[in-house]
């Protein structure tokens, strides 16, 4: 008898398990229907493959942080180079990962990239702080000579005279 009543109470949980799956995984592709629409059929199915996984793996997952998830997954779905910046963000540690958000939070990647190439020359390897004092001061690097022309004389953002 308990054999019989663990295998029904194993089928009930299961049941339960899958419609909360897709309960929460069609609610996040709900939030998310505009740019889930835009996918392609292939891409749609991967998205929701995605979601019910993720559900699955993480049951409490709060339902903003799902759509936020789904999202993300749609943008790098719409990217040719999705898969490959998927796998380089698994890869990160949890610091890099705080300080990509920070990053990001104040900078748009179409900003931040003139600055990093920049730094760095033809063959990857990164400028010397002289090199880069140069194209700071040079008007032949249009991006930092836009930004010191920017920043101009900072002794205004300073309380005391001082313009340190």
């Amino acid at each position: 008898m308990n054999v019989a009543v663990a295998d029904y109470a194993a089928k009930i949980f299961a049941k339960l398990s899958d419609e909360f799956v897709d309960d929460s995984s069609q609610d996040a592709l709900v939030r998310n229907r505009e740019s889930f629409r835009e996918l392609s059929t292939l891409a749609r199915i991967e998205v929701a493959s995605f979601t019910q996984e993720l559900v699955k793996r993480n049951p409490g997952i709060n339902t903003e942080t799902l759509a936020i998830a789904v999202d993300v997954v749609i943008n790098l779905e719409k990217s040719r180079s999705g898969a490959a910046l998927l796998e380089k963000l698994t890869k990160l540690s949890e610091s890099d990962i705080d300080g990509l958000d920070r990053l990001l939070g104040q900078w748009t990647v179409r900003d931040a990239l003139p600055m990093v190439d920049d730094c760095f020359d033809v063959h990857g390897n990164m400028l010397g702080t002289s090199n880069m004092d140069d194209m700071w001061n040079s008007s032949s690097s249009n991006v930092f000579a836009a930004s010191n022309d920017f920043v101009g004389d900072n002794s205004i953002f300073f309380a005391d005279d001082t313009g340190i």
